[in-house]
């Protein structure tokens, strides 16, 4: 009776409600990710390396007041192309009218201008070719339809063999594993672009081909990738730059004392070493240079040191140094010489300074040098003793007359 009642009113309630599944996830039926989560993972990622691109561009323009003038315009250029880079991805990937053309075209656009700054940095002259890519692109506007993607492949590579020719020239070679790295990087970036046009003037299907995506990805990352090297190249010539003014004086342009002095005693380490390599030092001080400073002022005692380095430096031979050990005196090293040959040496440069005049306030001022030489003995312990002993002998110069040359004893 009572399971009776229970049936009649489970007929009055009716059919119990079905048991609702979970979703399942979006899945496809191999068990990967469901193809809308992984465009929108490819989406978002497309746009996160644009912002890049364009926020180390901006970051890089900032920072370029900081280097020197001659590396500011190559950062420059650098880090206009990188922003421009930047968006043109974004317009590659925008639904706005012809945001594929235009998008394309600052591609370019941003290439080219990190080739100027390669070719800024290797301080060469802008080729007459640069803005063939670009015109290549505009032609492609007004071309049929379907070459403009390869137009655009081909002004890419073309960018990047300027690139690779900027990158070949040795001025970069301030760390030559960098300069070579950086050429492997685009020598890859210009052999995928070959194979992306060769595979879309095979295929004859519509749609994009094979390595397309490819191609796209490369001409946005390697830009970025590329800039680690570029900065490292700056970096490096910012410091040859510091290395040259510690090593330089100012006025001159020739060795400061330290710097003459370290290559002094490399001269004598080698010198020791073989017998037959001698080793030669003349101390060279302008006579009356104090009466000229006193007369017409310091501006022309300073002009008098560069009028003397310069003559100096036409007389000596090219593999020989010269240096300003400071004030009025300066110092020539000599290898592989003996007594007569370093005296010489000597001569000549005492002649050359002597035969031009220079003119003060419109009045020619004769300028002569006293010199001391001193050749490499036994008994000198290092490079010091060799200089001291080329500085007594100048001292005698001078008291013998100025306007000549001693040679110094053992």
């Amino acid at each position: 009776m009572a399971g009776q009642r229970a049936a009649d009113a489970r007929q009055c309630m009716g059919p119990a409600p079905a048991r609702v599944a979970p979703a399942p996830p979006l899945r496809d039926a191999r068990g990967s990710q469901h193809p809308v989560c992984g465009a929108v993972t490819e989406a978002l990622s497309w746009l996160f390396c644009c912002a890049l691109a364009v926020g180390a561009g901006l970051l890089l323009a900032g920072a370029r007041s900081g280097f020197p003038r001659d590396l500011r315009g190559a950062l420059g250029y650098w880090s206009l192309g990188l922003v421009l880079v930047g968006i043109s991805g974004w317009l590659l990937r925008s639904e706005l009218p012809s945001s594929g053309h235009l998008g394309g075209f600052v591609m370019v656009l941003g290439w080219t201008s990190g080739w100027r700054a390669w070719l800024a940095m290797a301080r060469l002259p802008v080729p007459n070719w640069l803005p063939a890519p670009a015109l290549l692109l505009i032609a492609g506007l007004i071309a049929p339809q379907d070459w403009w993607p390869d137009l655009r492949t081909l002004a890419q590579l073309l960018v990047v063999l300027g690139c690779i020719s900027a990158l070949r020239e040795r001025r970069l070679d301030e760390r030559p594993g960098i300069r070579h790295s950086l050429l492997g990087l685009l020598a890859a970036t210009a052999l995928l672009e070959l194979f992306v046009l060769g595979l879309s003037m095979t295929d004859t299907s519509p749609g994009p081909h094979e390595g397309s995506d490819a191609a796209l990805w490369t001409r946005l990352l390697m830009p970025m990738m590329l800039s680690l090297g570029f900065l490292l190249l700056c970096v490096e010539r910012l410091q040859s730059k510091l290395e040259r003014a510690a090593a330089i004086d100012p006025q001159t342009g020739l060795l400061n004392r330290r710097s003459f002095s370290a290559a002094g005693d490399r001269a004598v380490a080698r010198a020791r070493s073989d017998a037959a390599k001698g080793c030669a030092v003349a101390v060279i001080d302008i006579d009356f240079f104090k009466r000229v400073n006193d007369r017409f002022g310091q501006p022309a005692g300073d002009l008098l040191l560069q009028h003397v380095a310069a003559h100096m430096l036409e007389g000596a031979r090219h593999h020989d140094l010269l240096g300003r050990l400071g004030g009025e005196e300066f110092a020539l090293l000599l290898e592989g010489v003996d007594g007569a040959t370093a005296q010489r040496a000597a001569e000549r440069l005492r002649r050359n300074v002597e035969s031009h005049v220079m003119r003060l306030e419109g009045e020619p001022v004769p300028v002569t040098v006293s010199v001391g030489v001193a050749l490499l003995e036994a008994t000198d312990r290092d490079f010091d003793d060799l200089l001291r002993r080329a500085d007594r002998a100048t001292l005698k110069a001078k008291s013998a007359g100025r306007n000549r040359i001693e040679l110094a004893r053992p």
